[in-house]
């Protein structure tokens, strides 16, 4: 997911798109396209984690449990949301 949130990006830039027209053009409804691309609002560190893990759990945090994380402007504290999400999750 991750991978596919830096290709959206750099599509919307080369092309000069938006992530409506990448929605159509791979067949997706414009708020997936938006969530996805969200992934790139996330800490470095933790796109880093959920890209070279071999943690499979990691593919199956649903979205909207990101949000809090998406939205906070500290990377430290996303980095503490992010470690609380894990924790809560393996439970």
């Amino acid at each position: 997911m991750e991978h596919l949130a830096h290709q959206i990006d750099q599509i919307t830039h080369e092309r000069k798109c938006s992530l409506r027209d990448i929605a159509q053009w791979i067949g997706l409804v414009h708020s997936r396209v938006c969530h996805i691309a969200n992934m790139l609002l996330l800490a470095p560190k933790i796109q880093e984690e959920i890209l070279l893990s071999d943690n499979k759990e990691l593919y199956n945090v649903p979205e909207y449990k990101l949000r809090d994380i998406f939205s906070e402007v500290s990377w430290e504290k996303r980095q503490v949301l992010w470690n609380q999400l894990l924790k809560s999750d393996s439970k």
